[in-house]
């Protein structure tokens, strides 16, 4: 699968850093778009920047159905209030030619104008920065993300931008609360709208403009017809090892009357079934949407070549075979972690097996079936050029562990545990508890099961003498089940601390909940500057970005962990720490976003 590596980088410094408009591109060959077909409207990066956006931008705002064999059209993002107000002119004039004044009018707001800077001359990869003439929102960087800088983008300068964000903390200390009166809301703002382009390159054949992918898809098992594109990302599922999207950063465009902030987002690939499914859709299918083209089986090949890596003629079955590895992959770690997508439709599965594009809706059980479902759709797409549709067969169903697992997962469902505290907390389990009559041991021992049952939705209801008989049993058996495993630790000097640093670093401390997300993107909704800290250091943003440092690293021992310290004793950074570690208010269990949240 043809794919850029982005591999670990461990010490960002050794690297010579550049700003985003010197980062080297790739050749033409392993530039995506250069492989597939352009919407004729916007045939080529030069075109686009000379004719489209001077003279006739609506094409790209308007929405319509691409001619059947394009597999992308050239876009420019222009975050303005939607619908767009176009204002008459000033002075007032009778307008003779309504169509051209609003070209005009859009023209003035797209990114069309070269710098001072580019003006003199373009960079070593040929990109040049382009500006708009009547567009000059304030923008803010609200967030940046370390973990993404380091993985994929090591030689990128950031310049002081993590100064700028302020050290991230829950709670402001006394030393940096600043009166408001002090600022304004502009001090630290930037001019919004500029953009990366070039007609031509470095070398003629780089030509590089924003686009947006054709495809369609299966909305809820119906049908859709043709989309739009998106990208969606994710930060805690790269630090629990299941494959996601990535974020660089949040900016925020305070004077932009919107209920979203704007990610700059990072992905080796966003192709989804939904994009094969675009060029040989269903036949004889009623679907809900605005339209959809007949297939196109030539302009489907042309994009199945393109994302696959030496795989010879026979492509086609290959394909279906890794996407479905890689997702299968995926919702494994997802059920493992009781992550709930919500939103599995064929447009919103990755070929490259990446989580994308999350949801409102909460049916666990359904995630395999449903990624099947889209693997499925994908086989159908591509079964005209494979020659034939496949036999999915049957699945061998996996044996449970009886004794163990199955078990542990009853006990928590009958005494509404916590899923992701439960397997942090047994992290912790010494078998050697269980042995011994002394009342030291018996009093670690309840100490233990009482840390579990507190982790109940419903713990003032339960019946603890009840609760704790059960765990003991299951203790015992899981017990004699890590005394088994001793072989397997060899070398180590204490095999039982090794399991314990091992079972820590597969269970997290910090679980991105629902609650949180609802109480930080309210402090971040009032603005970087509410509160009384500095604008550019202001709790807010400083909130985020430990919030996004809890998220990157959510095995580490956030509020203290093991320290039976009570709360009022903590500090209270500490103290905020613990608390963004729980499971929130009883009332907000099962609280659930929007689709567009």
């Amino acid at each position: 699968m043809r794919a850029v590596s982005f591999r670990t980088i461990t010490t960002m410094a050794k690297f010579t850093k550049v700003p985003i408009s010197e980062l080297p591109l790739p050749p033409p060959s392993h530039i995506f778009t250069k492989n597939l077909t352009p919407d004729p409207n916007t045939p080529s990066p030069a075109a686009f920047i000379s004719d489209v956006l001077p003279h006739k931008p609506s094409v790209q705002r308007r929405a319509r159905l691409l001619p059947a064999p394009a597999h992308f059209s050239y876009v420019n993002p222009m975050p303005l209030e939607f619908p767009y107000e176009v204002t008459p002119p000033d002075p007032p004039e009778v307008i003779e030619d309504k169509a051209a004044y609003i070209e005009k009018w859009l023209s003035d707001r797209e990114a069309v104008v070269p710098t001072e800077e580019s003006a003199t001359g373009t960079s070593a990869n040929g990109l040049s920065k382009f500006i708009p003439k009547a567009r000059d929102q304030r923008r803010e960087l609200i967030g940046l993300s370390e973990t993404c800088l380091r993985d994929c983008l090591p030689h990128l300068d950031v310049g002081d931008a993590f100064q700028s964000l302020g050290r991230p903390a829950l709670v402001p200390s006394d030393s940096e609360e600043i009166d408001q009166q002090h600022f304004t809301p502009e001090a630290g703002a930037h001019p919004s709208g500029t953009l990366l382009m070039s007609p031509d390159g470095a070398t003629s054949e780089n030509g590089f403009a924003p686009w947006s992918s054709r495809y369609s898809g299966h909305q809820f098992g119906v049908w859709a017809g043709q989309l739009g594109d998106g990208r969606a990302i994710s930060i805690p599922m790269q630090a629990l090892s299941i494959p996601t999207t990535r974020s660089l950063g949040l900016v925020s465009l305070p004077d932009l009357p919107v209920l979203r902030e704007r990610v700059e987002r990072a992905s080796v690939l966003f192709i989804r079934i939904g994009n094969f499914e675009a060029f040989s859709p269903p036949s004889n299918t009623f679907f809900l949407g605005g339209g959809q083209q007949d297939a196109d089986y030539e302009a489907l090949r042309i994009l199945g070549e393109s994302v696959n890596w030496d795989t010879g003629d026979a492509w086609g079955k290959e394909l279906v075979f890794e996407v479905a590895r890689r997702n299968a992959k995926m919702v494994a770690a997802w059920q493992a972690y009781g992550f709930m997508h919500g939103v599995i439709n064929t447009d919103n599965v990755s070929i490259m097996g990446l989580t994308i594009d999350y949801g409102p809706y909460a049916f666990m059980d359904y995630q395999p079936n449903m990624i099947i479902y889209a693997c499925r759709a994908l086989l159908n797409a591509l079964a005209p050029l494979i020659g034939a549709e496949l036999s999915l067969g049957n699945k061998a169903e996996k044996t449970d562990q009886s004794r163990i697992f199955q078990p542990l997962l009853d006990l928590m469902e009958e005494q509404k545990l916590d899923f992701h505290g439960t397997f942090r907390k047994l992290s912790f389990f010494q078998p050697g508890t269980l042995t011994g009559d002394n009342g030291e041991r018996q009093s670690t021992l309840e100490s233990f099961i009482g840390g579990l049952l507190s982790g109940s939705a419903e713990a003032d209801r339960l019946d603890h003498a009840t609760a704790t008989e059960q765990w003991l049993g299951w203790l015992d058996k899981y017990a004699a089940r890590i005394e088994a495993e001793a072989p397997e630790w060899v070398g180590e000097v204490d095999y039982h601390a090794a399991r314990e640093q091992a079972a820590k670093a597969a269970n997290p401390r910090f679980v991105l909940r629902q609650w949180l997300l609802e109480e930080v993107i309210k402090k971040v909704g009032d603005g970087p500057y509410h509160g009384k800290a500095h604008p550019r250091k202001g709790l807010a943003a400083r909130t985020l970005n430990l919030f996004m440092k809890m998220a990157c690293s959510p095995f580490k021992p956030w509020g203290a962990e093991g320290d039976d310290t009570p709360d009022n004793e903590l500090d209270p950074e500490t103290r905020e720490e613990r608390r963004y570690c729980g499971m929130g208010e009883t009332r907000l269990l099962g609280f659930q976003c929007s689709c567009s949240s």
